[in-house]
């Protein structure tokens, strides 16, 4: 075994556990580059103070006001606040990223 190999099967072996897909063929530096991309991408789950800017505000606020769209509003504001709880409580968010962070090749 060399550290190249070692370091390729490790690399293989975390995108097969978290589910990212990647060519077969790639090689080492692709890969390692990939990995450290993702690992800086994702989110570490732990506990956060969470605060929201005026303009997050002034948004929902916005969609709240327009009444023909009331139920977007709701399910804008319900999204905001249970991500904001899972922020807070410290739970896992990665599955807010987007899907691209699941595809090693992209």
């Amino acid at each position: 075994m060399t550290l190249r190999a070692d370091l390729s099967r490790l690399i293989r072996g975390q995108f097969k556990e978290h589910d990212i897909s990647y060519p077969p063929g790639m090689e080492i530096e692709s890969l390692a580059a990939r990995y450290f991309e993702m690992t800086v991408r994702r989110i570490q789950p732990t506990s956060r103070r969470v605060h929201f800017s005026g303009q997050s505000h002034a948004s929902l606020s916005g969609l709240s006001r327009r009444g023909e769209h009331s139920s977007s509003a709701r399910i804008a504001w319900r999204a905001v606040f249970r991500l904001r709880r899972r922020f807070v409580d410290g739970e896992n968010v990665n599955a807010f990223l987007s899907k691209t962070i699941r595809n090693a090749s992209s």
